[in-house]
């Protein structure tokens, strides 16, 4: 197995992907237990733009390190680039369940569950996710838009969505923030719910013109 894995990184660095594709495939199947070498597969599976092998191959990665949150996002990912948006809904949630709180990759992951479950057509998921999104944020302009979907959300109960805290802010929490408030712009115009979409454009507006604050 270490020779065809030697091989594969070989033609890897000469850029024959494929061909370093197929050596990775044969050291994989001759170490089936070793998840490393699954994701290796995938991920120069996704470079020659196989994606069945990528998604068999992080299949078989996952079975072996089922809380591999990295590894997850990644076939997630893939599942909704093949417009696979349903399973792209649980392999997200899949991560959600495996990412502590203060993970800083978790508000990424809960806005592209969103993306997924909105184009898998869970509008009820899509506004639960975002509506915890946009109340993470400090600027009280995000309340309204919060309160907003989780009165869309009322309608109907999804225990299927974690309610874990999300941790300290961090950096790029207003431009995930302004990402989901985009999303639900557009996931409130999709159903015609026209007060609610110019709610959430009017936070998208007041969120950007609020004054920075002066440093101490």
């Amino acid at each position: 197995p270490d020779s065809y894995h030697t091989l594969g990184l070989i033609y890897e660095e000469r850029d024959e992907k494929k061909l370093a594709l197929q050596m990775f495939v044969i050291a994989a199947h001759l170490t089936p237990k070793d998840a490393e070498i699954w994701h290796k597969v995938a991920l120069v599976a996704l470079e020659v733009d196989d994606r069945e092998q990528a998604l068999y191959s992080f299949g078989r990665a996952l079975k072996l390190a089922p809380a591999d949150v990295g590894i997850t996002v990644a076939r997630a990912q893939l599942l909704a680039a093949t417009h696979q948006h349903a399973k792209a809904v649980d392999a997200y949630m899949s991560a959600l369940r495996h990412c502590q709180p203060a993970d800083p990759r978790r508000a990424r992951i809960e806005l592209a569950l969103a993306e997924s479950a909105r184009s898998a057509g869970n509008a009820q998921r899509a506004r639960t996710v975002l509506g915890r999104l946009i109340a993470v944020a400090p600027p009280d302009a995000a309340a309204a838009v919060a309160s907003g979907a989780a009165a869309n959300a009322a309608a109907s109960d999804d225990d299927d969505v974690d309610d874990d805290e999300t941790g300290e802010v961090r950096d790029d929490d207003d431009e995930v923030r302004f990402a989901a408030l985009a999303l639900l712009v557009a996931l409130e115009m999709g159903a015609s719910h026209w007060a609610a979409a110019i709610r959430a454009v009017e936070q998208c507006h007041a969120a950007l013109q609020a004054p920075e604050s002066d440093p101490a």
